[in-house]
């Protein structure tokens, strides 16, 4: 029956306009990583970009690896929840997995933390000093981003991801801005903080209020028990362990 779909315009044009905004998400979330090092390129020399790309590697090495663990089969199980109607069960299931989401990915945005810096004097040692406080500033806020995976597919099996490109979209160009502005003013660390803070405001206060209007999820629900009772809990259950790793690794 697919030949036929495609003879409706409307359907066409339904699933023309949902991969549209998919493709602008995919192109947001690829730019992201090269975007400071395009800026800083530009400003300070490819000197600064290298060294850029050697602190926020490990961060976005440890993205990739929690991205693996999270996402592959989330979209599929929502859409399935979703197409059986059972929106209760959707939001339930939804909520369990962001908890679980937000443990794997503060556990990692601490193990960063903890190994990253002795893994910069190992590996690059004349370059350790500079890039150490990149990944200082991505690891969190990383781990954030990260955390609200879930969220992300939610939006995809509801056909509500417009939003969320055109706010990825807005928060590029705010991206870009800020790293012209701070790595005017601190240089390497400037292009980072401008990323941190974006990724900040974007998961921190944007997606709770997208997905309380596009998905029916109540804002305080999930970020109190979905995002911060898991994220405290885990920061203070690795606390220790960070705190001993880096205080003896040599």
């Amino acid at each position: 029956s697919l030949r036929w779909r495609w003879v409706d315009r409307a359907v066409a044009r339904e699933l023309l306009g949902f991969s549209g905004w998919a493709y602008v998400i995919s192109v947001c979330d690829r730019l992201r990583p090269g975007l400071d090092a395009f800026v800083l390129g530009w400003l300070r020399g490819s000197p600064a970009t290298g060294v850029y790309n050697l602190g926020a590697r490990p961060v976005w090495m440890m993205a990739d690896v929690v991205y693996a663990a999270i996402g592959l089969q989330l979209l599929p199980a929502f859409t399935r929840m979703r197409e059986s109607g059972d929106q209760e069960r959707l939001h339930t299931a939804f909520l369990l997995i962001t908890r679980l989401s937000a443990w794997l990915a503060m556990a990692a945005a601490g193990a960063a933390l903890a190994l990253g810096p002795s893994f910069l004097r190992w590996w690059v040692p004349e370059h350790a000093a500079e890039a150490a406080p990149v990944l200082l500033c991505l690891a969190l806020p990383l781990g954030l981003q990260l955390a609200q995976v879930p969220a992300v597919h939610l939006l995809y099996a509801v056909a509500q991801h417009r939003a969320l490109a055109l706010v990825q979209s807005g928060g590029m160009i705010l991206n870009l801005a800020l790293s012209l502005v701070l790595s005017r003013w601190l240089g390497i660390v400037g292009a980072a903080l401008g990323t941190a803070v974006e990724i900040i405001l974007l998961h921190g206060f944007v997606m709770p209020l997208l997905l309380a209007r596009k998905a029916g999820i109540p804002a305080a629900a999930f970020m109190w028990g979905g995002q911060m009772v898991p994220l405290l809990a885990s920061t203070a259950a690795c606390s220790l362990p960070a705190l001993a790793v880096w205080r003896w690794m040599p």
